[in-house]
């Protein structure tokens, strides 16, 4: 027995884990208190965010009349080659107006804040995809593309005048 060692004493292995303990515990408890006090963004910012995002929506109906053109020819319905091409601009047309759908879809807190011109701009939109499925003539969906992003942006920046 030696004279310098205690019965029962702390091992050095033994101190140092929990010291590990007690600072892995206070990690955990200031990361708790940080989450339960950090701010959430006030309504502003939630609102700001999602109409930012909405660029994207009306930066996709503005590539719409890029993609879409007229699926008839004077001799009449295009076949082969040329329907596969036409067919392929029709679908990126669709697959713009479609993102642009669900961009917007994504964008739900809006809807709270401004509801009539959130429907009015999914009306917009889902009117701009029927047209394109059924073909129709490229003025047509111009001016649906021009309605759909107007609404769109309306509801990106409120106060501002339309470009009518």
């Amino acid at each position: 027995m030696s004279l310098y060692r205690q019965a029962g004493s702390l091992r050095p292995s033994r101190l140092a884990a929990g010291l590990a303990a007690c600072a892995l515990l206070g990690v955990v408890i200031g990361f708790a208190i940080g989450r339960s006090t950090a701010s959430e963004g006030d309504l502003s910012d939630l609102v700001n965010d999602a109409r930012s995002e909405l660029t994207a929506a009306a930066d996709a109906l503005g590539l719409v009349d890029s993609h879409y053109t007229f699926q008839g020819t004077p001799q009449g319905t295009p076949s082969g080659s040329a329907r596969r091409d036409l067919d392929v601009q029709r679908d990126g047309a669709l697959a713009q107006a479609e993102a642009a759908g669900s961009i917007l879809a994504a964008a739900d807190e809006l809807r709270a804040i401004d509801p009539a011109r959130f429907e009015q701009a999914e009306a917009a939109i889902s009117r701009l995809v029927e047209s394109i499925r059924a073909e129709a003539s490229p003025s047509e969906v111009s001016s649906e593309a021009a309605t759909a992003t107007a609404a769109v942006e309306a509801l990106i920046d409120p106060a501002a005048e339309p470009d009518r």
